[in-house]
């Protein structure tokens, strides 16, 4: 099963200071996208892209390579 992951928890997980109650998530985020089953819409992405951010951009090169 994929999974098509919302802005928020990107947000969530991109943070530097995650807050202890939000680790679960992160800690989820990070399995699903080992496993390959995040699915990253095109307007979510296009969200990362006009952050400007080379960490983010990063992120994007792995989720489209899995």
């Amino acid at each position: 099963m994929n999974v098509i992951v919302d802005t928020c928890s990107w947000s969530v997980a991109l943070r530097r200071n995650i807050a202890p109650e939000m680790i679960s998530v992160v800690n989820q985020l990070q399995e699903l996208i080992t496993e390959g089953k995040v699915i990253l819409l095109g307007a979510i992405r296009q969200e990362f892209v006009t952050m400007n951010n080379l960490f983010v951009y990063g992120i994007i090169f792995v989720l489209l390579v899995i």
